[in-house]
C-alpha cells in the first residue's frame, strides 16, 4: 500500500508521516476497490499516530464492504489489545 501511496503522489523523496498517515486514511475511508481500503487499514493498524483508533473505529460501523469492516474492528481490537499489555509490564 506504502509503494501505491508513493508512486500516485510522484515522490522522489520519503513524504512526511503526517501526509502518508493523510493518505492511508484517505485511502482506507474513500478508495473505490474495497481490497484497497482493507489494505490502508491494515497499513494504518500498526500506527502509534492519534487518531488512528478512530478512524478504525468509524470503518469498522460505516464501510459498505463486510472485509473492510472485518479488518477495521480487528485491527482495533488488536490496537486496544496491545496498549492493554503494554500498560500492564
Amino acid at each position: 500500500m506504502l509503494g501505491r501511496v508513493l508512486s500516485r503522489t510522484g515522490a522522489t523523496e520519503l513524504p512526511e508521516r503526517s501526509e502518508i498517515v493523510a493518505e492511508l486514511t484517505g485511502r482506507a475511508r474513500r478508495d473505490d476497490d474495497p481490497a484497497a481500503r482493507r489494505e490502508a487499514v491494515a497499513a494504518l493498524a500498526p500506527l502509534p499516530d492519534a487518531g488512528i483508533d478512530e478512524t478504525l473505529g468509524t470503518i469498522a460501523q460505516d464501510d459498505p464492504d463486510q472485509n473492510v469492516r472485518f479488518e477495521a474492528a480487528k485491527s482495533a481490537f488488536q490496537r486496544t489489545e496491545s496498549q492493554r499489555s503494554k500498560r500492564s509490564d
